[in-house]
């Protein structure tokens, strides 16, 4: 019998930490919702988006929904309740989800004719919903974002994008950060517009001196044209401009003054601060941000990094026990 164990011999290349994100921030009516939706309990669903502290958690509260759900579910729940916003909504976003899902993520010249046809289907389909629901409840706004979206995929251009985006602030949305965010992602250069245009969108609804969520936004386009260059050397330059890092540093800095949200849009701009501060070298402003965000960790915009678990697990390595 042998006295001593043999010591396993250490794998030459460990396997990397796991990233874990959560969608739904921990917010507890939004959990609630998560789960209703998994087990079809449409009232659960109703029931909890209603319990919503504002405009973002109950946007948040609808995209996670629209993932948890069987599509057949809400495309029946919309279809026997016709006038209900609410339900043309849950299935027009879910729509939008199912169909980006068959797209996948990469460049145009990466999707197969198939896919894309596929693809155009279901937006379709989510802009008529979506239109039902675009006026006449306090929900308005996130059917907007949901449209803004599907033009994007649709290929409808910037001047359409830019339009549901003013019907989106109109019906409500102003300062609406998520409707901000992919009216952004329509303007920006991969989709109908440019880094110009981009930027001069997102810089109109910031200001570092405030307060605002949407001062994420000019940090969001630091990622955008970081990404859109496909040499890692320049790419890693931008970041570390004095510049670039100055302008995120200054952005990231309002996230810490009084009255800063702390709903859904407030945690998406914590997100997006420590990403962007990390990529431009300064990782203990980053880990800050981590620290703060604990669990709540969204995919946006994480799903970036090629090493985002290695980068995550570095950041909270950085924060204080």
């Amino acid at each position: 019998m042998a006295l001593f164990r043999r010591t396993k011999p250490t794998p030459a290349n460990p396997a990397p930490p796991a990233f874990a994100s959560d969608e739904t921030f921990g917010i507890p009516s939004v959990v609630a919702a998560q789960s209703a939706a998994a087990r079809g309990d449409l009232p659960g669903v109703v029931a909890a988006y209603g319990q919503a502290a504002g405009l973002a958690d109950a946007a948040t509260t609808v995209r996670v929904v629209a993932e948890a759900a069987p599509l057949s579910t809400l495309a029946d729940w919309s279809a026997d309740h016709p006038s209900d916003p609410l339900a043309s909504t849950l299935y027009g976003t879910a729509l939008i989800t199912a169909g980006w899902a068959v797209r996948g993520g990469g460049r145009a010249h990466t999707v197969s004719g198939v896919s894309f046809n596929t693809f155009w289907d279901h937006l379709a389909e989510a802009e008529k919903q979506l239109e039902i629901a675009s006026g006449g409840w306090a929900g308005a706004p996130i059917a907007w974002c949901g449209l803004v979206i599907a033009s994007r995929g649709l290929q409808r251009g910037a001047a359409e994008i830019e339009q549901r985006y003013e019907g989106g602030v109109r019906s409500g949305g102003e300062s609406f950060l998520h409707l901000y965010e992919q009216t952004l992602q329509g303007l920006c250069k991969k989709w109908s517009g440019s880094h110009e245009q981009m930027f001069a969108f997102a810089r109109s609804h910031a200001d570092p001196s405030a307060p605002l969520a949407t001062n994420a936004l000019p940090a969001i386009g630091h990622l955008e044209v970081w990404a859109d260059d496909d040499d890692p050397e320049s790419r890693g330059a931008y970041m570390r401009r004095a510049d670039v890092r100055g302008d995120i540093e200054g952005l990231a800095g309002s996230s810490w003054m009084p009255g800063f949200p702390t709903d859904s849009a407030g945690l998406d701009a914590h997100n997006v601060f420590a990403v962007s501060l990390y990529l431009t070298g300064n990782k203990e402003a980053a880990a800050q941000h981590v620290d703060y965000l604990g669990d709540r960790i969204g995919l946006f915009p994480w799903i970036y990094l090629g090493r985002r678990a290695n980068v995550l697990a570095e950041l909270r390595g950085l924060t204080p026990a």
